[in-house]
C-alpha cells in the first residue's frame, strides 16, 4: 500500500493538477454537491485536516476511508477535480 502524501508538498500558488493520497475524516461529515460533487474533510500524513471540495465523486465515497485527490490547493482548501477511491 503507498503512504499518505501531504498537503505540505502541494504549492499554493500554483494550479497545476497534483495528486495527494489522504484520509477521509468522516466524522466531521460530508455533504454533496447538486452538481454531483461534494464537500468532505481529508487528513493527510501529518494529520492536517483540510476541506475538500470535490467536482465530481465516485459512488462509495461516503464508505471510503483513504482516496486520493487530484487537484490544488484553493486558499484554505483542496479543490479536488478528481477523487479516486484507493
Amino acid at each position: 500500500k503507498e503512504r499518505l502524501g501531504s498537503f505540505a508538498d502541494v504549492d499554493p500558488n500554483n494550479s497545476a493538477l497534483i495528486d495527494v493520497r489522504v484520509k477521509v475524516v468522516s466524522e466531521k461529515g460530508f455533504e454533496r454537491t447538486s452538481h454531483g460533487g461534494a464537500k468532505f474533510y481529508a487528513a493527510d500524513k501529518s494529520n492536517n485536516v483540510l476541506v475538500v471540495n470535490a467536482d465530481k465523486v465516485p459512488e462509495g465515497i461516503e464508505a471510503a476511508e483513504i482516496v486520493t485527490l487530484r487537484g490544488h490547493l484553493s486558499q484554505n482548501s483542496f479543490h479536488a477535480h478528481d477523487v479516486l477511491l484507493d
